[in-house]
């Protein structure tokens, strides 16, 4: 009896000990995966690279009492290879498998050892709307996003959140427009009518609307960036195209209008449409622009850096060709009156956002007490655009004539969009690139 007693005896003491000693190494464990996970993720938020995510994630878990000795096999994936997240290049997943000896308990398990296993991933990628590549604000318009005739708009590796809560018609799509996207989100209801289709799931609607993510982005300071003040540019032999025709255009259209001949009209009569003549070339220079920058029949290059338009707006129009690489818009008013950021014609817009600095991703950027619309009338061009475009308080439009503006590694952030004609609008979004909020998560 006694021995039998002592069979027992051991096996609680080991429940106690060894059992014990199990948990608070598991518990230890986890709190290295975790902290792995994080470091890992910071370190791809930073720099985006899986290689260097690895790295951190491994000196983390061994500050934190755990390295491939000892027993213990740590493991980090980038992206993760099971799980919910398997194969997201956002996250990092960390695994930590611990061998401890047992003393007591192996009377009972008849195995000298056994081991505890922990697990952590951590996402880039905020929860609330970074992983939309287009978010419409407007909190209470319906046709916040308005998609008619053939357009198409293709959100790649990302979603379209509407924070419009208008229950009727907060997303409109006409005609046979088409709306591709991870996910579609509506705060308010939808209106699909003719045969136009949002691809591959339903909308969810209901959702309740996500904070701007680039509201506490500051404007760019003249001065702290070295910017010298110069005079705006204008190749449009003292025309003017009036700031309101955007608008106006947008309205005409939503009213039943078509959708070009109120601009074409204006255009035509102003003289800025199409030209064989040979192009005028200007390059310019960062600075900030007073009366802002409008070209017409005019070969625009502009050197990295950011261009702060003093009124005026950034507008092309004809067969201006614009490129530049590196460069940021920023479209305010210090001194002269407000204009919208156009680019309309048969020309070709070739542009790269910034890659560095506090602005890093930015294309375009507009004062958010700019409230005058800006888009794209494209006339058979191809528009290509990298970098964020950023519309906090102004619609943007884009009234294009079998044209595909191509926008890689962006967003686009708008208090509404529209898109009319047979345009076709591909956003290639990258969560990693885009500015705004993110920060790292711990997701599973």
């Amino acid at each position: 009896m006694t021995a039998l007693a002592l069979v027992a005896l051991l096996g609680v003491v080991g429940l106690v000990v060894d059992g014990g000693n199990l948990m608070a190494t598991r518990r230890r464990a986890q709190n290295a995966a975790d902290s792995a996970a994080l470091a890992g993720a910071v370190a791809l938020l930073k720099e985006g690279s899986a290689a260097r995510a690895q790295a951190d994630a491994l000196s983390y878990a061994q500050e934190n009492g755990f390295s491939n000795s000892g027993g213990a096999v740590v493991t980090v994936n980038s992206p993760p290879t099971s799980g919910p997240r398997a194969g997201d290049a956002t996250c990092v997943q960390v695994s930590i498998k611990q061998s401890l000896t047992t003393y007591f308990i192996r009377i009972l398990t008849r195995t000298p050892s056994s081991s505890v296993v922990a697990e952590a991933t951590a996402t880039t990628r905020d929860r609330d709307g970074t992983d939309d590549g287009v978010i419409c604000l407007h909190p209470t318009d319906a046709q916040s996003l308005h998609l008619d005739g053939t357009t198409q708009m293709e959100v790649v590796n990302g979603g379209v959140m509407v924070n419009s809560g208008n229950a009727n018609a907060a997303l409109q799509m006409d005609d046979a427009s088409r709306l591709t996207a991870s996910r579609v989100r509506v705060t308010g209801g939808t209106l699909v009518s003719g045969s136009s289709s949002i691809l591959p799931n339903k909308p969810l609607t209901g959702v309740p609307p996500v904070v701007d993510p680039l509201a506490n982005m500051p404007p760019p300071d003249p001065q702290a960036l070295g910017l010298q003040t110069k005079p705006g540019v204008n190749t449009m032999n003292g025309v003017t195209m009036p700031p309101t025709i955007v608008q106006d255009t947008i309205d005409s259209v939503l009213a039943g209008g078509t959708s070009t001949s109120l601009l074409d009209g204006a255009l035509g009569l102003l003289g800025l449409s199409g030209s064989d003549a040979p192009l005028t070339p200007i390059s310019l220079t960062p600075g900030v622009y007073k009366g802002g920058i409008q070209v017409n029949n005019t070969q625009l290059v502009l050197a990295p850096g950011i261009y702060i338009m003093d009124g005026g707006g950034f507008q092309a129009y004809g067969a201006s060709t614009v490129t530049g690489t590196g460069v940021m818009i920023y479209n305010t008013s210090y001194s002269q009156p407000a204009a919208p950021i156009v680019v309309a014609g048969e020309g070709k817009v070739t542009l790269s956002a910034l890659t560095e600095g506090a602005y890093k991703d930015m294309l375009f950027f507009q004062d958010p007490t700019n409230t005058y619309a800006s888009g794209v009338w494209a006339q058979g061009n191809i528009t290509a655009a990298n970098g964020t475009f950023y519309f906090p308080k102004a619609t943007y439009a884009l009234f294009t004539d079998g044209s595909t503006i191509d926008l890689a590694t962006t967003r686009f952030i708008a208090d509404k969009m529209f898109l009319s004609g047979n345009a076709s609008l591909r956003v290639n979004f990258d969560p990693n690139a885009a500015p705004g909020t993110s920060k790292v998560t711990l997701v599973d």
